[in-house]
Formats: C-alpha cells, structure tokens, sequence
C-alpha cells in the first residue's frame, strides 16, 4: 500500500482529531509539508540555511528538548523521517482495521 504525500494532507486533521497523533505532530507534519512545498515550487535556489526554512526547521517540535546533531538539513530529515513513520503506523493500523471495529 502507497502512502503519499496527498494520503498525509489528508488525514492528519481527522488523526488529531481522533487522538491517533498529538497536536504537536500535527503542527510538525505541516511545518514539514510547508517547507518541502517551498523547495518544490520555487524557481529560485534555495538551501536549508535560508532563514525562513532555518526558522522553519527550529520550530519543529519533535527536536526540542533532542539534541540532533548536524546540520539543518539532518535536522529536517531526522524529523521527517521519524513523523513519517509514526503517522504510516498510524494511519496503516487504522486503515487495517477489520470492517466490524472501530476505534471510538
């Protein structure tokens, strides 16, 4: 099974909403999200020591109070790589789910 960046977007609202991931995870897939689509769209270079992604990237939650080492595109990956595989956990153990079982 295929989880994409589309099947993210989608769903982390109603996983907060549901208690499947905190607020906290929610707000770092977006900032995630927001600086992947900056590198993506943009016709100009960019780099990770651009303020506003550096900016970006210290606001992530899941580093504080972490010492993660290295640069702030290791930081990036570090963080990203982590929430991706909670919330594919997440979201493959709802979407496994027999058809007779709920989570409420």
């Amino acid at each position: 099974m295929y989880y994409g960046i589309g099947v993210i977007r989608q769903t982390k609202r109603p996983c907060v909403f549901m208690g499947l991931i905190t607020k906290e995870e929610f707000s770092d897939l977006s900032i995630i999200r927001r600086i992947r689509n900056e590198f993506a769209h943009q016709y100009k270079s960019l780099s990770f020591s651009n303020n506003d992604i550096h900016n970006r990237i210290l606001s992530l939650n899941y580093s504080k109070g972490k010492s993660i080492e290295g640069s702030g595109k290791d930081k990036f990956s570090i963080v990203a790589l982590a929430l991706f595989i909670v919330f594919v956990q997440v979201i493959g153990s709802f979407l496994l789910l027999p058809n007779n079982l709920s989570l409420v």
